[in-house]
């Protein structure tokens, strides 16, 4: 989804000029009302009305009154409206393999309650629904926010989805397919509920909060149980055909590998996502049984994560310093696919497994950014995320932000009339402005 900074004049384009004006504060503030005009090229009686109405919503706070540079510090102080952070509220969830997060967020996507609960294989998907929809409850009733206030729940899910209706339509790891989430959630919740994969909603928060706010396109690549990706290209996450764009840990690196699960073999996956890691730890623990994990091993009962690896190689492991070292060669080889092919401006990686810092940074980019790029031109960054382990939770977050709140072009079947409900908002003294769509 795009963030627009345009607005426009006319009265058909009301609800595009209020947006506007909320992304703008989002980007750039506290501003005065004078340069929000020059940002988004509204008028000045314009901005007054929608300030006014945003102020009356409760979504936007004036923060006191400064002399604007060009001034040359004399003459009229303008005040300064910024986004007031407490005006609104969403709940992200995270429908991950082995655990579910649930979270609410703020106006500028600060998480000020969450919690944690396990999925295991075989759990129906009806009884998880049922355990979210509980989770949600529980943290907007434990962070005391009114439920008006919440303008609505984003899920983003480890699986194939399809956002346009709110389903998940493959859960490989626990052999899920077309579960409604959406439609549950909404009839047991009453709130609108919007879906997306996991890492799409990831690449939402970077866009929105992150590193990638100050550019067009990037590309966020995550390493976790999988390794996949999420393309967003002017402000936009693109979903390709199928809604299955991203699948970056099929990209066959060794014809003659690993078999994966997909059918091929050397597929990335196969060597740089948590499962290779723990298997090549375990292959090093048959020929080095003295080695620091196969004690970490012995420690956890005969059980070994690729956490356990990470943390081994943060302490200085050779072992574990090796297996880092070629999960992150090999990934810089897959996102020199990525690099050629596409140009980012910027790649943002996810996961435990950057949290080993340059151990797996250096060789990385160093088979990313191949003297070919080089040579091409390429000026590819390549980052990890400065949200850490929060980076799922602020994601659904701002999938809901954007779609309820934040989207002032909506994506056809984000428009009226399609099956995702809108928040009713009010203002200071309980007065309904309508749904959230239509108001803002």
């Amino acid at each position: 989804m795009s963030l627009s900074l345009l607005g426009g004049n006319m009265p058909v384009i009301r609800h595009q000029n209020r947006v506007a004006v909320l992304n703008v504060l989002l980007r750039y503030g506290p501003l005065s009302r004078t340069d929000a005009c020059k940002i988004t090229r509204l008028t000045p009686a314009t901005m007054t009305n929608i300030i006014g109405e945003l102020l009356e919503a409760n979504l936007v706070v004036e923060t006191g009154n400064r002399r604007t540079p060009d001034s040359g510090g004399v003459g009229r102080r303008h005040v300064m409206v910024d986004l007031n952070p407490k005006g609104a509220y969403a709940v992200g969830v995270h429908l991950g393999v082995r655990s579910v997060l649930v979270g609410l967020g703020d106006l500028k996507g600060n998480l000020v309650q969450r919690l944690k609960f396990s999925v295991r294989p075989g759990d129906d998907p009806s009884t998880v629904l049922q355990s979210i929809a509980e989770a949600v409850s529980t943290v907007i009733r434990e962070g005391q926010i009114d439920r008006q206030r919440v303008l609505g729940v984003g899920v983003g899910c480890a699986g194939l989805v399809d956002p346009r209706l709110g389903v998940l339509k493959k859960m490989y790891h626990h052999g899920w397919h077309d579960v409604p989430v959406a439609d549950y959630l909404e009839s047991t919740l009453c709130l609108p509920t919007a879906v997306e994969g996991n890492r799409n909603a990831m690449a939402m928060a970077e866009s929105t909060f992150g590193l990638g706010q100050k550019v067009d396109s990037f590309v966020l690549v995550h390493v976790h149980t999988t390794i996949g990706a999420s393309v967003v290209i002017d402000h936009k996450v693109r979903h390709g055909g199928n809604d299955a764009a991203g699948q970056i840990g099929h990209l066959v690196l060794e014809p003659e590998g690993v078999h994966c699960p997909c059918g091929q073999r050397g597929c990335l996956d196969t060597m740089a996502s948590h499962p290779a890691i723990v298997r090549q730890a375990m292959e090093t623990i048959e020929t080095h049984p003295e080695s620091h994990l196969a004690r970490l091993r012995n420690d956890n009962g005969g059980i070994l994560e690729a956490e356990d690896v990470f943390k081994a190689a943060v302490q200085g492991d050779s072992a574990a310093c090796d297996i880092v070292a070629a999960a992150g060669k090999q990934l810089g080889r897959g996102i020199g696919h990525i690099v050629r092919i596409l140009s980012p401006e910027l790649i943002v990686v996810v996961g435990p497994l950057f949290e080993t810092g340059n151990l797996v940074m250096e060789p990385l980019e160093k088979a990313a950014l191949s003297d070919t790029a080089r040579v091409l031109g390429l000026q590819t960054r390549i980052e990890p995320t400065n949200f850490g382990s929060d980076l799922m939770l602020v994601g659904n977050v701002s999938l809901a932000l954007l779609r309820f709140l934040y989207a002032s072009e909506p994506e056809g079947w984000l428009e009226e009339g399609t099956r995702t409900p809108h928040r009713s908002l009010s203002n200071r003294n309980g007065k309904s402005l309508g749904t959230a769509r239509a108001f803002i």
